[in-house]
Formats: C-alpha cells, structure tokens, sequence
C-alpha cells in the first residue's frame, strides 16, 4: 500500500525525494512544501483576493504571486475552457479545476473576451470514452504498454492490438493515438472514438516499460498528417496527375511527393482511400 501510494502521489506530480539513512540500508521520504505548493496567481495592476503578505515557513504562504498581464490570462482562460468542452476525460476535469482556481485567485476579474464565429468549438460526430482517454493519458504518463480493442473500417471488424504509445494529438475534435504497433513493429495513428476498450500493463507499476524513439516529437507528427494517412491500415500508394496550372491544383501537388520524370505527377501515402477522395 506504501508503494502504490507513493507511485499515486508521483502521478500527481508531488515531488518525493529517497533519502538514504546513515546505516545505508534504510530509506526515508521526503516532501518539500516549496517544491509541492503551487503560487497564488495575480493581474498586474490588480491586488488578488487570494494573495497573502505573511510570510512563514509553512507552505504555500512562503511563495511568491505569479503575476499575469490582462491578455495573458484571458488566452490562458480561453485556452483551458476549449480543453473542458472537447471532453477529454480527466484532462477536461483537470482544465476545470484551473478555471476554478483562476476564478478564485483572481476575485472576479474580468477573463472573458468576446468569441469570434472563427473561435467556436463544434463537437466531433463520435466522443472519445472518457474512461479510454484516462487510460491512454495514463500509459503515456509512465509509458507502459496496452492493449486496445480497436475498430477498423477498411475490414468492419474489432481487432485487439499491443502498442507502446507514443502520444495523442486532436485534429478536426477527434482525438488519435501515435503508437508503435508491436506486432507489425510500425509507427500507427488510432483513433480514440474508434476503441472500445483499453488495458494498460500493469507489470513493474514503477518502471517504464519502453522507450519513446529521441526521433519522435509528437508536435511534428501531428503537424504532417493528412487526414487520409491517419489510420491503422496499411498504407497504398496513389499516384495522381495534376493538369492544369490554377492555385488549387497546385496546392494540391504540393501535398504529395514529387515522382521522378514527370513534374505533373505526385505520389500519395494512403490509408484511408475514401478520404483522400473526396
């Protein structure tokens, strides 16, 4: 029970130090409050409800406010509202808890702006399974292995797949999963909405148990996905001729590869052929 609680707190991101004993067997723990306590938050120009000018060893009230200028924090409101309404699990819980802590901290300042129609948030046709999300942001967090029960489109049927996840990102209010798929031993996306189930390895709970490749930068993988490559098929290759020399066509041969002897012709990586298209 020591061990699980100990691993709970370190999930929360409460530092904890191992201090080694003088006989050099035993082992003692440690929580720094200075390390733990989070600072009050504040507006410049603004006294905080929240701020306290005592200052004493105890916690939270020995640290400094961190001041925010106005448009600052009303990205930072924005921001955490979009993670409470695309509904993801935990993270949204989590991204709730910080409006609330703002709302306190700063005593009724005003943190809204008005949203332009550009800013409006459209839900996704299928909602990921909260419960999916907190398991996947939970192997990533101590990187372990699962399994998950995934449904294909290409094939109409669930299959069960072991990877190691590598990240999640969100494009177009769905939520997908980059992971390395141990049996094929290939980078594959899957798509949260699409799981029906998820089942991470629970073996050694405080070690990892893999790797994330130095490579791999989940910002960069997202920022390349074409919404026809993002699925766990294998991919085709689709080579097209582009005719023509308006702007749409060639923005269009800007997304594939150039095919060698033909400056009209591209290749695609495709996985989801009825997307690429349309």
């Amino acid at each position: 029970m020591f061990e699980r609680d100990k691993a709970g707190l370190r999930r929360l991101g409460v530092p904890i130090q191992t201090i080694v004993l003088d006989d050099g067997e035993s082992a003692a723990y440690r929580i720094r409050s200075s390390e733990f306590y989070l600072p009050y938050l504040g507006q410049t120009g603004v006294r905080s409800t929240g701020e306290s000018r005592r200052i004493d060893r105890y916690g939270f009230r020995s640290l400094p406010t961190l001041l925010f200028e106005p448009e600052e924090l009303r990205f930072v409101f924005r921001a955490a509202e979009r993670v409470e309404q695309i509904g993801a699990g935990g993270l949204s819980d989590a991204a709730g808890c910080g409006l609330g802590k703002l709302r306190f901290d700063l005593g009724g300042v005003a943190l809204h702006a008005p949203i332009a129609p550009e800013e409006v948030v459209l839900p996704p046709r299928a909602i990921a399974d909260p419960h999916v999300l907190d398991a996947l942001q939970d192997s990533l967090k101590r990187r372990k292995r699962v399994e998950i029960d995934h449904y294909s489109i290409g094939v109409d049927a669930l299959a069960t797949r072991s990877v190691e996840p590598y990240g999640l990102f969100l494009i177009g209010g769905n939520w997908y999963l980059a992971a390395s798929d141990t049996r094929k031993n290939a980078w594959r996306t899957f798509r949260a909405s699409r799981m029906r189930g998820v089942r991470v390895n629970e073996s050694r709970p405080a070690q990892p148990g893999f790797q994330t490749p130095d490579e791999f930068s989940i910002r960069e993988y997202a920022r390349s996905r074409q919404a026809w490559e993002i699925g766990e098929d294998e991919a085709v290759q689709a080579i097209v001729e582009f005719r023509g020399e308006g702007g749409t066509v060639a923005a269009g041969a800007r997304l594939g590869q150039v095919v060698s002897g033909d400056q009209h012709v591209r290749a695609f990586d495709v996985r989801r052929i009825d997307v690429f298209a349309r």
